[in-house]
C-alpha cells in the first residue's frame, strides 16, 4: 500500500499536462482491497482531498496588501491580486491540480472498489468508501466551478462552458468541458450518491459524513440561487449538529486563540484553502471597513486579527486561510434563505443564535424584527464577517453581483501607483484555466 501511495502522490504532486498523459502500472496503482482503498482515502485526506482552491482570496474585497508590498508576491499572486487577464503565464496552478487530484482520486476508489468481493463484515465499510468518494468529487468540482467557470444563472448555464468532468480514473479519457449546468448537475448527482451510502457523522472531521452532504448541498443551491432548496438542506444539516463555539471561553491574546480543527464543535467537514504567501505576510490586511464592522464586544476581531488589521490566525486553528464547511455558514445560508422567502423573525433567529455566540454577553443585543429595517441586508453583512478567509467571499461577490442592489465595484492600487477595477460581472470574475491545461487537452480557454 505504500507503494501505490507514493506513485499516486508522484503524480498528483504536480498533476499537470502529464497527467492525462501518462500511462501507470497497474500492478502498482491499483488497491485490490477495502484496507487498501481506506489507507489511500486516509492518506490523502490532509493533500489533496481536502485543498479548496485559494487564488479568489487574493482577488476578493476581503484583504489588501499594501501596494509597496505586492512585488514581494509571487508573479501569480501579483496577477491574481490585481485582476490580469492572465494570471498563470506558463505555469501550472495547485489551484486546478489538487481538486482533480482530489477528482482522480476519488474515481480510483469508484472504479476500483466494485471488484472487491463483499462480505458481511466489509459491506458497510464498502458503502461507507463509495459514498467519502463521491463527496469529495462533488466538493472538488464544485470548488474549481467557483474559480474557472462563470457565476452560475439558470437561464444561461445549458449555453455556459463548463469544465471537465472526469468520472474515470483511466488517464487515457480525455473529456471537454461540457455546459455549467451539467456540472452543477453532477456536482448534485454525486452528492445524491453520497448521501445513499454515507454514515450520519463522522469522527474524524476530514471525512465525509451524511451531515456534510447536507451543508455542501446548502452550499451549492445558495450559489445557484435555489433559497427553497438550500434552506431545505441547511435545516436537514443543523438537524444532525447545529453546535457553536462560545468565544467567550477563548483566550483572544493568544497567538492562536482557534482550537484545533480536530477539536472545533463547528467543523462539519475539514479543507482548508491552496496557501500563498499573501495569506502570511504581515502587509496583507484586512479591509479597514470590513475591520471596522466589527462591534464593540464582537470578539471575532481580537480572535483573528491583531490590531493592525493583520490576520493572525484561522478558523481551524492554523496560520492558512479554512476553507471547512461549518455550522456557522450553514446558519447564515439558512437565514439567508428565510430573509429571501420572507421569514424575516425566523431568519433572525437564526443569526441571533450565531452572534450570541460571538459575542461578549454584556454587549450582546438580540436583533429585533421591528427594529431592523432590511433583514436580508443584515444577514449579508453579517455573512461577510463571520466567513472572512474561508474561500467564500468570491463565490458570493459573484452570485450577488447577479442582482442589481448588491454590485459592487472593487479597487486596487499597485507598487506603482496605477489604479486597477473590477466591476461587477467583469469576465475576470471567471479565472483563466492554466495554459498548460489548454495544451495538453485541447479545451477551450474562458473570456477575459
Amino acid at each position: 500500500m505504500k507503494k501505490i501511495l507514493w506513485i499516486l502522490g508522484s503524480l498528483l504532486m504536480g498533476c499537470q499536462s502529464k497527467f492525462l498523459e501518462e500511462k501507470p502500472n497497474k500492478a502498482l496503482l491499483v488497491p485490490t482491497t477495502v484496507a487498501d482503498f481506506r489507507a489511500l482515502l486516509n492518506n490523502m485526506a490532509t493533500g489533496d482531498l481536502n485543498i479548496y482552491p485559494g487564488l479568489n482570496t487574493l482577488a476578493d474585497d476581503d484583504f489588501v496588501a499594501q501596494p509597496s508590498s505586492i512585488q514581494s508576491l509571487s508573479e501569480i499572486e501579483q496577477k491574481a491580486y490585481l485582476w490580469k487577464s492572465d494570471v498563470f503565464g506558463s505555469e501550472a496552478s495547485n489551484d486546478w491540480n489538487k481538486p482533480y487530484g482530489a477528482i482522480f482520486i476519488a474515481n480510483v476508489v469508484l472504479d476500483g472498489i466494485p471488484y472487491v468481493p463483499v462480505t458481511p463484515d466489509n459491506q458497510a465499510e464498502i458503502e461507507q468508501l463509495k459514498g467519502e468518494a463521491y463527496f469529495h468529487r462533488a466538493f472538488a468540482l464544485y470548488g474549481l466551478l467557483q474559480q474557472f467557470a462563470a457565476p452560475y444563472q439558470a437561464e444561461t448555464a445549458p449555453q455556459e462552458l463548463g469544465l471537465p468532468i472526469r468520472l474515470t480514473a483511466n488517464v487515457n479519457v480525455l473529456v471537454g468541458r461540457g455546459n455549467l449546468q451539467q456540472a452543477y448537475d453532477q456536482v448534485l448527482s454525486d452528492l445524491d450518491e453520497a448521501a445513499l451510502r454515507l454514515a450520519e457523522r463522522s469522527v474524524y472531521r476530514q471525512r465525509p459524513s451524511r451531515w456534510g452532504v447536507e451543508g455542501l448541498r446548502a452550499r451549492v443551491y445558495l450559489t445557484m440561487g435555489r433559497y427553497d432548496l438550500a434552506l431545505v438542506h441547511a435545516t436537514a444539516c443543523l438537524e444532525r449538529g447545529a453546535s457553536l463555539l462560545d468565544y467567550q471561553k477563548l483566550d483572544t491574546l493568544a497567538v492562536r486563540p482557534m482550537p484545533r480543527w480536530e477539536e472545533n464543535p463547528e467543523i462539519i467537514f475539514y479543507s482548508q484553502t491552496n496557501p500563498y504567501l499573501f495569506h502570511y505576510e504581515e502587509s496583507t490586511q484586512l479591509e479597514a471597513g470590513l475591520y471596522a464592522s466589527y462591534q464593540t464586544g464582537d470578539l471575532r476581531r481580537a480572535c483573528f486579527f491583531t490590531p493592525d488589521r493583520v490576520f493572525k490566525g484561522s478558523y481551524s486553528g492554523s496560520s492558512g486561510f479554512s476553507g471547512s464547511l461549518t455550522t456557522g455558514e450553514v446558519l447564515l445560508t439558512r437565514a439567508e434563505c428565510y430573509a429571501r422567502l420572507g421569514q424575516n423573525q425566523a431568519s433572525l433567529t437564526d443569526l441571533n443564535t450565531l452572534l450570541q455566540a460571538r459575542f461578549l454577553a454584556v454587549h450582546f443585543q438580540p436583533y429585533r424584527l421591528g427594529a431592523v429595517s432590511d433583514v436580508l441586508d443584515l444577514v449579508l453583512r453579517e455573512r461577510r464577517k463571520e466567513l472572512v478567509a474561508r474561500g467564500l467571499r468570491w463565490a458570493d461577490l459573484r452570485r450577488l453581483n447577479l442582482e442589481s442592489r448588491w454590485q459592487k465595484t472593487l479597487e486596487r492600487v499597485d507598487d506603482q501607483g496605477q489604479r486597477h477595477a473590477l466591476k461587477p460581472n467583469d469576465p475576470r470574475y471567471t479565472f483563466p484555466i492554466p495554459t498548460t491545461e489548454i495544451q495538453a487537452s485541447g479545451i477551450a480557454q474562458n473570456p477575459r
